[in-house]
């Protein structure tokens, strides 16, 4: 698995943390919890300003895990003007 998958699956399992965004820089002050750190990849949740972090991707790797994310978020955000 690369690191870009595993980064996926990792943000799959905590989707509902994410809800503002993910970075790829650390953000320091506000309190996190790590819930990923192996194979190069450090993954952190922010549950009070609902957003994850996840380190240790190239540039376009993280490119295209913030692209599938937007995606799925679109797919799981409810219409509400149709």
């Amino acid at each position: 698995m690369t690191k870009l998958e595993f980064a996926k699956k990792i943000v799959e399992e905590h989707f509902a943390c994410a809800r503002c965004g993910l970075f790829s820089t650390e953000c320091e002050g506000d309190h996190r919890e790590m819930v990923y750190n192996d194979n190069g990849i450090t993954v952190y949740t922010c549950e009070s300003y609902t957003y994850v972090e996840v380190i240790g991707l190239s540039d376009e790797d993280f490119t295209k895990l913030n692209d599938w994310y937007k995606s799925e978020l679109e797919k799981r955000t409810p219409k509400v003007f149709a």
